[in-house]
């Protein structure tokens, strides 16, 4: 049996990098990410258009790490909706048309940040998220679209 298949989108940022490198071994490697890089099966995509060109590289993967987006905590809506909103229900459908088995994404600590200056000792998960800035909401919400995305793009 072969190795699985395995899509890394944001395959140039820090985390994407090192998860390329810790997995080049274990995985046939698809890595995607609108800035190219120097690394074998790259694939240059612009994941806010969905554009089958891009799209036909999830065909046959087995899972999806989705970490593209905008990781600017300083950004304001006009950048963060297509690269963390429009990017990640373009990657769902994508998933869904090709039948990805799993799709794992990256969050942030920054839904919850809107607590760091609370007198509490410990945020746990049974807490409602409490946002920082516009970028916490903005990965908010590609949290809810993934726990939904078979939801979200079918009907």
């Amino acid at each position: 049996m072969g190795k699985r298949k395995v899509l890394i989108t944001g395959a140039a940022g820090n985390i994407g990098i090192k998860l390329s490198n810790a997995f080049k071994d274990k995985y046939d490697l698809i890595l995607l990410d609108k800035n190219r890089i120097d690394a074998a099966n790259t694939i240059c995509a612009d994941l806010r258009d969905y554009d089958s060109n891009w799209v036909q590289y999830f065909a046959n993967v087995s899972r999806v790490i989705h970490l593209a987006g905008n990781p600017y905590t300083d950004a304001r809506w006009r950048e963060l909706i297509p690269d963390n909103i429009d990017s990640v229900l373009n990657v769902c459908q994508a998933c869904v048309e090709k039948k990805v088995e799993r799709l794992i994404l990256s969050s942030s600590c920054h839904t919850m940040g809107g607590y760091k200056d609370k007198d509490i000792d410990l945020i746990t998960a049974d807490m409602e998220p409490l946002p920082d800035s516009d970028y916490g909401i903005s990965k908010l919400i590609r949290n809810f679209c993934t726990n939904n995305w078979g939801n979200l793009v079918r009907n």
